[in-house]
């Protein structure tokens, strides 16, 4: 809000001066917005665990400087009126408790894992937790302290009386931040302590929405963390695909094991199913060449046999996609070819490659943008959603290097006949390319 006191006494200053408050100076207040959960609730858990987890008092300790929602000063000199410097959201962003906000979203981020039987909130706090004041009815109690939540955002706007087009304002991309402090607690004690730095870089995104996802993105990481320490490890019995991974971004083995092993990570939650990569070194594609035909030439030179071949390839203008898809990758529906292109820095995201491996099993583009299968990949998920679930379950055991089993052909296409009948949960074209793939021999 603007205050009398930034107002200059100056007669035609002041009048300009008001012009710039009409146009923008006092347009900055940030509209509040509620702290959702990020992931589609659900009634129960989707795994066999039989945990069950209590989650206790989120402690809110940020400094009260953490909590203010701050504007660059209004400023004038004789040629300009002005606001530059960094905007930051405040409580006053944020309709209602961050810590409540924060532990709801946690509650139906974890149960979507598959671990606990159920998750529940409880009113115990971390004094209680430490002292093994478990509440009946729960094995695990997790509590929080939030250290730092919120985002920043580069302002620069401008009245300036020497220039054609006298008002002028430009906002950088947003930046959330969140550090959280989890510790879990059994009846014998602490069990756990998962300390997390999350950040998300929004693409033109409203600041409140990208502090909202760097909220996500820690709870998503404890999930992560969390599944690591307390899954046990599957059966060798269970299905398990050979992925061939192809690397002309120099990226070497150790860089790409480590890639894969969360991309393993996502599918043994998601699916049941476990991936076993073989790395081999790759020439690239042709010069010049771009998505689709290096996706052919994949196809046509380097048969998959009972794998899937992934393949690696820098990006650049050529390799984009014809179409607006910021994965910035290419896969057959149901096939066993897809193609990632990594960044000039060699770098791909396991939200990148676990997109694409799943077109392989039938997912198709949804408009949850929290889901693995969104199209703009705008937020780094690890979950998909639940019409994807499905597919992937449907298809986890469909033999490689042979023709769909009539019995997942029949089931995969009664998944994508009830889907067609919500066209708001995902998007015609891609569901229409899957429906196509599964009608070819």
């Amino acid at each position: 809000m603007c205050k009398a006191d930034d107002l200059p006494r100056a007669g035609l200053r002041r009048l300009l001066l008001l012009v710039w408050v009409l146009g923008a100076g006092c347009a900055l207040k940030i509209t509040p917005v509620p702290i959702e959960p990020h992931l589609a609730e659900v009634g129960r858990s989707d795994g066999h665990a039989t945990l069950r987890l209590g989650v206790g008092v989120f402690d809110d300790i940020r400094h009260p400087d953490a909590r203010t929602e701050s504007h660059p000063p209004l400023r004038v000199d004789r040629i300009e009126i002005y606001r530059r410097g960094e905007v930051r959201t405040g409580d006053s962003s944020f309709i209602g408790s961050v810590a409540e906000g924060v532990r709801r979203d946690a509650v139906v981020t974890l149960l979507r894992t598959g671990l606990f039987s159920s998750v529940r909130s409880v009113e115990t706090d971390t004094a209680a937790a430490s002292i093994r004041k478990v509440p009946p009815g729960v094995d695990l109690v997790l509590t929080a302290r939030i250290q730092a939540f919120g985002a920043v955002q580069e302002q620069d706007s401008s009245l300036n009386f020497m220039r054609v087009g006298l008002l002028r304002s430009r906002f950088e991309n947003s930046v959330g931040f969140a550090r959280i402090h989890y510790r879990l607690y059994d009846r014998s004690g602490l069990a756990g302590e998962y300390r997390i730095d999350a950040e998300h870089r929004g693409v033109e995104q409203e600041i409140t929405r990208a502090a909202l996802d760097a909220m996500a993105v820690a709870n998503e990481s404890l999930a992560i963390r969390l599944y690591a320490d307390l899954e046990p490890e599957l059966s060798d019995t269970g299905p398990t695909l050979l992925v061939r991974v192809l690397d002309a971004c120099h990226l070497g083995p150790r860089q790409t094991l480590k890639l894969m092993l969360a991309v393993d990570e996502v599918f043994r939650r998601e699916a049941g199913l476990r991936l076993r990569a073989e790395y081999e070194r790759w020439r690239g594609p042709a010069e010049g060449a771009d998505m689709h035909s290096t996706l052919t030439e994949l196809r046509s030179s380097i048969p998959a046999g009972g794998a899937v071949v992934l393949a690696f390839v820098p990006r650049n203008d050529g390799l984009m996609p014809t179409l607006l898809d910021e994965s910035f990758g290419l896969a057959d529906p149901l096939g066993q070819h897809a193609v990632v292109s990594c960044g000039t820095d060699g770098t791909i995201s396991a939200t990148t490659l676990s997109h694409e491996l799943a077109h392989l099993f039938g997912a198709v583009h949804v408009r949850d943008r929290s889901s693995v299968m969104h199209r703009a990949m705008e937020f780094d998920a690890r979950f998909f959603d639940s019409l994807n679930r499905r597919i992937l379950r449907a298809t986890r055991e469909r033999p490689w290097g042979e023709p769909l089993p009539e019995n997942i052909r029949r089931r995969v296409r009664a998944i994508y006949t009830a889907a067609a009948r919500f066209p708001e949960c995902c998007e015609p074209e891609s569901l229409e390319a899957a429906r196509a793939a599964l009608a070819s021999p």
